[in-house]
C-alpha cells in the first residue's frame, strides 16, 4: 500500500517515462533473487539496466549475494551483456559512444566522465559522494518522512536474519548515490523527483517495513510506525501531485513547442524536421565533430535560456519574430527528456 502511493511512483507512471517500468522490473528480479531463481533474476536485472542504466549496480551485488561461483559468474555476466549488448552497438553505430548521447552529453565526470574525455578537480571528484547522499536522504524524505530513519535499522535487520543474501541486494541504498556520482554525475539522485532512483524505490519502502519488523514485540507500537509510515505517504503524494503538473505545464509550454517549431521550420533539404532527414556532422579520429550554427535550424528569440546555454548569443542568428499571443516563460528551467 506505501509503494502503491508513493508520490514519484503514482505520478511517474503518468509521465510515460520509464521510471515504472523500471522499478517493475528490479522488484521482480530482487523476488527471483530471493527464490533463487538465478537465471530469472539475471534477465530481469539486464532488462532494469536498459529502462534505466543505473540498476546495473544491482547486477553485481546480487552476484555477490551467495556463493561467487564459475556458473553463478556466467550468469550474472552473460545475460546481462546480451541484454545490453545490442544497446551498446546501436550507441555506437548512431552516437559513436557506448551510452546514448543524451547520457554521454550530459555526464560531468567520473570514471566514465574521465574515460570520455571529461576532466575535474580532485575536489569535486572527492566531495560529490557526500553531496549525491545528502541529496538522496532529502529525497527519501520528501517521499516519507520515515524512510531515511528506518532504513539504516531495516539494514542491520535484514543482515543480521538472513546475511548477505538478502542484505548485499539491500545495501545498493547505501551505494546508490556513491556509485552515481563516482562513476557518471549528471545530477544528484533527487534530480526530477528522483528519475534516476525511482526504480530503488519499492526495495527502499520494503526495507523501511523490515526495520518496522523490528517493533514485533510491541505489537501496538509495530501497529502505529506503520500506520504513520502510511500516513506520510499520503501526506506526501498531493506536494509531489503539484511538483509533477507544474513539470507537465513547463514541458507542454515550452519543451513541445520547440519541438513542434523545430519540426515545422527546421527540415533541412526535405523539410520534415525530422533528424534522420538532416546530414550527420562527420566524425574526424573515432570523435563527432562539433555542430556549427549553419548546422542549426533558424532559432525565434522568444525560446528564453535554451540556445544561450549550449549556442552562445541567440542575436546572432537570424530568427524569427516572436509572437505577442504566446507567452514568455522564464525563471525555473525546463526538464528534459533525455537517459
Amino acid at each position: 500500500m506505501v509503494t502503491a502511493i508513493a508520490g514519484p511512483l503514482v505520478w511517474g507512471a503518468l509521465s510515460g517515462m520509464e521510471v515504472s517500468l523500471a522499478a517493475l522490473l528490479v522488484t521482480a528480479a530482487l523476488v527471483s533473487h530471493t527464490d533463487g531463481r538465478e537465471w530469472t533474476a539475471a534477465l530481469l536485472l539486464g532488462l532494469a539496466a536498459l529502462a534505466r542504466p543505473e540498476a546495473v549496480l544491482l547486477v553485481a551485488l546480487v552476484w555477490m549475494a551467495r556463493p561467487i561461483t564459475r556458473r553463478r559468474t556466467a550468469i550474472f555476466v552473460m545475460v546481462p551483456a546480451a541484454c545490453l549488448g545490442p544497446w551498446v552497438l546501436f550507441n555506437l553505430v548512431t552516437a559513436g559512444t557506448p551510452l546514448p548521447a543524451t547520457a554521454s552529453a550530459k555526464i560531468e565526470g567520473g570514471l566514465i566522465g574521465f574515460l570520455s574525455g571529461t576532466r575535474e578537480s580532485a575536489t569535486t571528484f572527492l566531495v560529490r559522494p557526500w553531496q549525491f547522499e545528502v541529496e538522496w536522504l532529502r529525497w527519501l524524505w520528501s517521499v516519507n518522512v520515515l524512510l531515511p530513519l528506518v532504513i539504516p535499522v531495516g539494514l542491520w535487520l535484514l543482515w543480521r536474519r538472513w546475511g548477505r543474501a538478502v542484505a548485499f541486494p539491500a545495501a545498493v541504498l547505501l551505494l546508490h548515490p556513491i556509485a552515481m556520482a563516482l562513476l557518471a554525475p549528471y545530477r544528484g539522485p533527487g534530480f526530477q523527483e528522483g528519475r534516476y532512483s525511482i526504480h530503488l524505490l519499492p526495495l527502499a519502502i520494503a526495507v523501511a517495513v523490515a526495520g518496522l519488523g523490528g517493533l514485533a514485540r510491541w505489537p501496538r507500537l509495530g501497529a502505529a510506525g506503520a500506520a504513520v509510515l502510511l500516513l506520510a505517504a499520503v501526506a506526501a503524494a498531493p506536494p509531489a501531485a503539484d511538483r509533477y503538473a507544474w513539470a507537465v505545464q513547463n514541458i507542454d509550454a515550452m519543451q513541445v513547442q520547440v519541438g513542434r517549431w523545430v519540426a515545422a521550420r527546421g527540415g533541412g533539404s526535405h523539410g520534415t524536421g525530422h533528424a534522420r532527414d538532416r546530414p550527420v556532422p562527420p566524425r574526424r579520429r573515432g570523435r563527432r565533430a562539433p555542430v556549427s550554427r549553419a548546422d542549426l535550424p533558424r532559432i525565434p528569440d522568444h525560446l528564453p535560456g535554451l540556445v544561450p546555454r549550449a549556442f552562445g548569443d541567440v542575436g546572432s542568428l537570424h530568427a524569427d519574430p516572436p509572437d505577442p499571443a504566446r507567452p514568455q516563460h522564464g525563471g525555473r528551467g525546463g526538464r528534459d527528456g533525455g537517459v
